[in-house]
């Protein structure tokens, strides 16, 4: 047995260090948001996006139940994924942050983004079968996955660098798996245009939402900035002699002391 038969067998045909690099960042952002979970708490993080995506890779990955084994480094990696989807929802859901969006809203992108990735599956697809208009779902549905946790960041006042992180890390799944396609289209010759389509919007969908998190952020800190310059320039005015008058006897000096004039004169 070659070392490169080896490496095919463990790791699995096809398979380049880009895509690796790729998948670890995947397989990273799960066990991340669980870090953040515990960290902080459910605030700020979408169950509507965790359930999205869990969603994606059960139908995506349901093969590694009833399919052939790959190779090791495949299954294990769709067992890390799963299991953190799980654990995710299941933290999220049973956690007592405040939700950032109205339970109407979040029905209607659940409901909006399920129903087009049905859809989308149903027509654009390999092959007329469940497995595979399952694949197709879990790709057309992974575009859609991530907004309703931008939505979430973006609605927040504060800024949580643990969550654009997690977020960073799922942009980059996507990034590096598009010079893999590129690679596997020039050694195989094989192309897959849902997974670059979907790979292309995934990509868009977080270039937007980092980009509307950074311009809100601006604003924001104009907003403030603009309000402490103007708090500055009007000033403080001057406390009164009925308000001295009133901050001492608040304080329990002696009544003579309150005395207008007497006050009037030690100022």
């Amino acid at each position: 047995m070659t070392p490169y038969t080896a490496l095919s067998m463990l790791m699995g045909p096809g398979i380049s260090p880009v895509r690796i690099i790729g998948d670890l960042c995947l397989a990273l952002s799960g066990p991340w948001l669980l870090y953040r979970l515990k960290a902080k708490g459910t605030t700020g993080v979408s169950l509507e996006t965790q359930i999205l995506r869990l969603l994606v890779f059960t139908t995506r990955y349901f093969d590694v139940l009833v399919g052939p084994t790959v190779s090791i480094y495949n299954t294990t990696l769709k067992y890390i994924i799963l299991l953190s989807g799980i654990l995710s929802v299941t933290a999220v859901a049973h956690g007592s942050g405040v939700r950032s969006l109205h339970e109407k809203t979040q029905a209607h992108m659940l409901g909006l983004f399920c129903g087009v990735s049905i859809v989308l599956g149903c027509f654009f697809n390999y092959f007329p079968s469940a497995m595979e208009i399952a694949w197709s779902f879990s790709m057309w549905l992974a575009i859609f996955a991530d907004i309703p946790q931008f939505c979430v960041t973006v609605k927040s006042l504060k800024r949580d660098w643990q969550i654009i992180v997690y977020l960073a890390l799922l942009a980059g799944y996507r990034v590096f798996y598009l010079p893999h396609w590129i690679l596997r289209y020039i050694d195989q010759g094989v192309l897959d245009p849902i997974a670059i389509v979907s790979g292309i919007g995934t990509i868009l969908v977080h270039f937007a939402g980092f980009i509307f998190i950074i311009a809100t952020k601006i604003v924001r800190s104009d907003n403030i900035q603009s309000q402490l310059q103007i708090a500055v320039e009007e000033g403080v005015p001057e406390p009164s002699i009925d308000t001295a008058v009133l901050v001492v006897v608040e304080k329990g000096a002696p009544k003579s002391s309150t005395n207008p004039s007497t006050l009037q004169g030690k100022k």
